[in-house]
């Protein structure tokens, strides 16, 4: 699973490890390790992260109802950008914030294709 770092994403393990330093834990529960990458204690770190990169860089064709989801995602992103667009004096600021959230659109997005079934 996947976690930002810090984020307590789940799963259980012994309150150290020395298979990835990086990771730490709250309480029993797994947390991810610095880049966002759960490593599993006993699991080599690179295994990890490489399978890591092969889901973000694999196309994920939609399943089901996804088509659906990732276009009304899109579509009340594009509200929102259009207001940022309309209310602000065009500036580096307004720039960074329709970039930024072009890239949160992007990983809403991403959630659904990268972590369903």
């Amino acid at each position: 699973m996947i976690g930002e770092t810090g984020t307590d994403v789940g799963g259980t393990a012994p309150a150290s490890s020395a298979a990835d330093p990086g990771a730490s834990t709250v309480g029993e529960r797994v947390v991810a390790a610095p880049g966002g990458v759960l490593v599993t204690p006993g699991v080599d770190r690179k295994a990890a992260i490489l399978a890591d990169v092969q889901n973000r860089f694999t196309y994920h064709p939609p399943k089901g109802d996804q088509a659906q989801r990732y276009s009304g995602i899109r579509d009340r992103f594009r509200e929102l950008a259009e207001k940022i667009v309309l209310e602000t004096p065009v500036s580096r600021e307004q720039a960074t914030a329709l970039t930024l959230l072009d890239q949160a659109m992007m990983m809403a997005n991403a959630a659904i294709a990268r972590n369903e079934p």
